[in-house]
């Protein structure tokens, strides 16, 4: 749910935004190096994380030298950690095979501990140079996941592919599963843009529009925010008007604490950490004047913008359980009532 401006340092390209996926059909060392170098500068440069898994006709050594050369105080960034260069052994081939979920969820904990660290986000390539054929269909089943799954994270991916290697039929599987492909064309980046994946974006843009036009309008308190650190990401008007925190006081910083009590708060998580969501639980909520008031409430884990998030939908009810307690506070003086009278029968009849 990002449609955050990036750099990605590729003039073919120019600018692109977090959940782009995009490959390069490359012939020689050479032709990679032009184009990563100037990608992983752009990253670093930008505050991102950057992974660049290399293959045996560039190797993790090579690719080292070819970006120390180009960008100055390189050395910085990698002694700081903020780029890591692999091997496809090391990563794809982790563990002695290639598992495509393995490899997906690796990226997924690079890019949170990424965010825990304070970069912006992962920029990441991969170099297919080491596949085999009986590893090809599963490694485009891969491929296809990731297309479906990236424009959830903080995360721009360009997937390198050898044309020597590629027939017809892989060429297909490769497009398909990108937005965008870079191929050379007499000497020169050209680039080709996948109409069907375009159309799919642009849908998923709308319904992300829908989704905060939607909550904007809803009188249902909503927020969403990390579970690793409890800061708010988003916050719609009703939490503000309902519990009178400003936008800048809450969204972008820890507030694990300002909704609820601490005591309720961790019931409310050993609750949802034992059942996965909560639906319609009633706690005690804070406002920003130091008052509560009960409340019910609906929560679970979602993906928000390439991050693991809580989102969190609540509704007054101090109206019913007011209703609730004058109903219980009646029945009382009724049951005193029936007492009394009891009280008196007896002692007539005595």
């Amino acid at each position: 749910m990002h449609n955050e401006i990036r750099k990605s340092g590729i003039a073919a390209i120019g600018n692109v935004s977090w959940g782009t996926h995009f490959c390069q059909f490359y012939q020689t060392k050479q032709d990679l190096i032009d184009i990563l170098v100037p990608y992983f500068k752009t990253g670093l440069e930008n505050n991102e994380f950057c992974m660049w898994v290399t293959a045996d006709n560039l190797t993790v050594e090579e690719a080292r030298k070819a970006i120390s050369k180009a960008i100055k105080g390189f050395s910085k960034y990698f002694k700081n950690g903020q780029i890591e260069i692999l091997s496809y052994t090391e990563w794809y081939l982790k563990g002695g095979s290639f598992k495509s979920q393995n490899v997906l969820d690796g990226w997924i904990e690079k890019l949170n501990q990424a965010l825990k660290k304070g970069y912006a986000g992962l920029r990441l390539t991969g170099n297919t140079f080491w596949l085999e054929n009986k590893d090809w269909r599963s490694f485009a089943e891969y491929e296809q996941a990731v297309n479906n799954v990236i424009g959830q994270y903080k995360i721009i991916a360009l997937c390198t592919y050898c044309l020597d290697k590629c027939g017809a039929t892989e060429i297909v599987d490769v497009t398909r599963n990108h937005e965008l492909a870079l191929i050379k064309q007499e000497g020169k980046w050209e680039l080709f843009e996948n109409s069907r994946y375009k159309a799919t974006k642009e849908n998923l843009q709308e319904s992300e529009e829908l989704f905060r036009v939607l909550s904007e309008a809803s009188p249902l308190i909503i927020s969403i925010s990390r579970v690793s650190d409890g800061t708010v990401l988003y916050i719609n008007k009703s939490y503000s008007e309902s519990l009178g925190f400003k936008y800048e006081d809450i969204v972008g910083k820890s507030a694990l604490n300002v909704f609820y009590d601490p005591a309720e708060r961790q019931t409310l998580m050993d609750k949802l950490n034992e059942q996965g969501f909560l639906r319609n639980y009633e706690v005690r909520v804070k406002k920003a004047d130091g008052t509560s008031f009960w409340a019910l409430t609906s929560v679970r884990y979602i993906n928000f913008g390439g991050e693991r998030t809580l989102m969190g939908a609540t509704l007054d009810i101090s109206d019913r359980k007011r209703t609730e307690k004058d109903i219980i506070q009646l029945n009382r003086e009724l049951q005193a009532i029936r007492e009394c009278d009891q009280t008196i029968v007896h002692s007539v009849t005595k």
